[in-house]
């Protein structure tokens, strides 16, 4: 039986020395392997592919096969660890409250116990004939969150695109499937949330 602390193991080998950091592993029925990886640069496909082959090479399909997905955290998939907090500092966010309260806001600091936002409204105020802009700051503990996510700017793509490296063989495991490409607005083009597997 494949399970997480497996597929982890085989993680922290290939993390010895980098900058990369698992934001969440799962193992689900069938042996569906998926290992989201990220970096406060942000992770690269060639990276997510260097993932995929080692912790392949650490599993045997002739004794159990697997489905292996390595890939970067959906830039509208919610935060799941602290370090993805620290690294939108100065970015706008999604919140929702264990209350299920809505808060859209800058991230202005994260911690190991929660983050703050600053949140601007516009509102009526006694003696003003037009709303003002009205600035809060708001501090909520990670035991106060439901869900944070990035709000992200730009269109979304759904495609199917094929890509191909110079060191595949048939043989090997090569083909890569970019299944979302995210373009934010004034940016350039770039792969942001993609997901990885092998066919034979």
């Amino acid at each position: 039986m494949i399970t997480d602390q497996k597929i982890k193991e085989l993680i922290d080998q290939k993390l010895v020395d980098s900058d990369n950091y698992v934001v969440d592993v799962s193992v689900k029925p069938g042996n569906k392997i998926i290992i989201l990886l990220d970096n406060d640069r942000g992770i690269s496909i060639d990276e997510c592919v260097a993932m995929s082959r080692h912790v392949e090479s650490g599993l045997n399909r002739e004794e159990e096969d697997f489905e292996l997905n390595v890939m970067s955290p959906g830039l509208t998939e919610p935060f799941k660890i602290v370090r993805q907090y620290k690294k939108n500092v100065g970015k706008q966010v999604d919140v929702t409250t264990t209350d299920n309260k809505k808060v859209r806001g800058t991230l202005l600091s994260a911690d190991d116990k929660g983050i703050r936002i600053e949140i601007k409204t516009s509102e009526r105020v006694v003696g003003k004939k037009k709303k003002q802009v009205i600035t809060r700051i708001i501090d909520l503990n990670y035991s106060e969150i439901k869900t944070t996510k990035l709000k992200v700017p730009g269109v979304y793509l759904q495609i199917e695109l094929w890509l191909r490296f110079g060191v595949c063989r048939k043989d090997s495991v090569c083909n890569f499937t970019v299944k979302e490409i995210i373009l934010p607005t004034n940016a350039t083009i770039s792969v942001y949330y993609i997901y990885i597997w092998g066919s034979n």
